[in-house]
């Protein structure tokens, strides 16, 4: 009589626990089957401009339906490896556009605007960010000059930038 509890028991709680784990895992199963193609790692590259040296950042995104969200991490300067990001892009044919925001404000404040791609394939986009530099006009006042600054970006898989490597002849 003891077992027979003890199975159902341990019967009824396997139950419960797969009616809980299965609408879980079909889930998650459904959120990878439908990915889109431009789910997954990228590398940005921004070139040097004024006294900025080139930059490049570490891009992990998720592409589902016409929204691409995810985080960007700075690689180079080394120096700068402390800055991250995240971001929300819709996509529109061969078009992307979205906008970016420093994901802790005390280690980068002020790092946000907008970001604009042309999707020239699977591998690589190619585009801008805008963001807006205010500065004091003048020490004693507290109004600010406003000017929005706009940088060229290039986003690439990694097997692109294998391949400039060797035409380079860097490996």
């Amino acid at each position: 009589m003891d077992n027979i509890i003890l199975i159902s028991l341990l019967f009824f709680l396997v139950g419960f626990l797969l009616a809980l784990v299965l609408p879980l895992g079909k889930k998650y199963i459904q959120r990878l089957t439908n990915r889109g193609n431009l789910s997954g790692t990228w590398y940005q590259l921004i070139p040097p401009s004024g006294n900025e040296p080139k930059k490049m950042d570490l891009i992990e995104c998720i592409h589902e339906g016409d929204t691409l969200t995810g985080k960007i991490k700075r690689l180079e300067p080394q120096d700068q490896r402390f800055k991250s990001w995240e971001f929300t892009i819709k996509v529109r044919q061969n078009f992307a556009f979205g906008f970016f925001w420093a994901d802790n404000v005390r280690v980068n404040p002020g790092s946000y605007g907008t970001l604009q791609l042309n999707m020239l394939n699977e591998t690589h986009l190619q585009g801008f960010y805008v963001k807006l530099i205010a500065a004091p006009m003048l020490q004693e006042d507290t109004r600010f000059s406003e000017e929005l600054h706009r940088t060229p970006l290039q986003w690439k898989r990694q097997i692109i930038l294998d391949q400039e490597r060797r035409a380079d002849g860097k490996e």
